[in-house]
């Protein structure tokens, strides 16, 4: 999963915006930029207000630089500052990385994206990517996945460009920038699309508390129980915190699970998907395969 983000120079993003990103993509941000003519991250884990306050005084002071973001979901490797992007290549490149590079060097600690930093990237010549035949095979290489470069000449490359989107004056790996296309009740996603499931089902929620269908807040009124949609009844049932279910296993491999007509927020490309409620996106199959791989 996870976003990544090209901020040309001349575009400063909202802070929502980039809110949105950190709430979507919950296990750490980074971004790099040049400072005095050198390549520079910053990371941080647990205060987008600290992470804002950063990016908006590079954008005051480095006025020229073009910004690389990243807001990262762990899929493989720890939730820590060494997995956390971007990373440098060498004294001249630095990138990030959106999807899972399932050919890269397996291990327990660190991430697809680090291993597959240290170990091919960091081996080949500093001017691969201007080599057509050395490009094609690194595409080749991450399969779906998306890479975004910056130089200390301060150009950007994309791998796998056509696969983001342009909006808002950047480019985005995928669209997990907008706002969520689901229904949140107590901490359950209701798709708000139109299939035959989602437009039929009229919700009986709880009453004294539920007043809007688009409250995105009614999971934060009470700590000691929740509600969760029961598809045979057609109802809410209220089940403790402390029973509820954990969702961090694939959603193509669970019976009566939804399948709808949307774009999958990790290859932006294939239409068919599920909901993922452990990274609370739609899910394309061969993502959802990569993504719950065993690492």
């Amino acid at each position: 999963m996870c976003i990544a983000i090209l901020n040309p120079n001349n575009v400063t993003l909202k802070k929502k915006v980039l809110k949105t990103c950190w709430e979507n993509n919950t296990d750490g941000a980074g971004m790099l930029y040049l400072a005095d003519g050198k390549l520079t991250t910053h990371k941080e884990m647990s205060n987008f207000d600290s992470f804002y306050d950063h990016y908006s005084s590079v954008r005051k002071q480095y006025k020229t630089s073009q910004i690389v973001i990243h807001f990262r979901i762990s899929t493989h490797g720890k939730v820590n500052l060494t997995n956390c992007h971007p990373f440098i290549t060498n004294d001249d490149w630095g990138f990030v990385h959106n999807g899972i590079i399932s050919a890269a060097p397996k291990h327990a600690d660190f991430s697809d994206t680090y291993m597959f930093n240290r170990e091919i990237l960091q081996k080949l010549p500093a001017d691969w990517i201007h080599n057509d035949a050395l490009y094609d095979l690194v595409q080749e290489y991450i399969g779906s996945s998306k890479l975004l470069f910056l130089n200390t000449d301060n150009e950007a490359f994309i791998v796998n460009e056509d696969w983001g989107v342009w909006d808002l004056g950047c480019w985005f790996s995928n669209t997990t920038y907008k706002a969520s296309r689901y229904y949140d009740y107590g901490g359950t996603k209701v798709y708000k699309g139109t299939s035959a499931a989602a437009s039929t089902i009229t919700p009986t929620l709880p009453t004294g508390k539920w007043d809007a269908w688009d409250d995105d807040d009614v999971d934060t009124w009470n700590d000691s129980f929740d509600y969760k949609w029961n598809s045979a009844t057609g109802k809410y049932d209220r089940v403790t915190v402390e029973k509820e279910e954990e969702f961090t296993s694939n959603p193509w491999e669970k019976s009566g699970e939804l399948t709808y007509d949307d774009q999958c927020e990790s290859c932006m490309e294939h239409k068919e998907c599920r909901y993922d409620y452990g990274y609370e996106s739609s899910v394309c199959r061969q993502c959802a395969t990569d993504i719950y791989a065993p690492f």
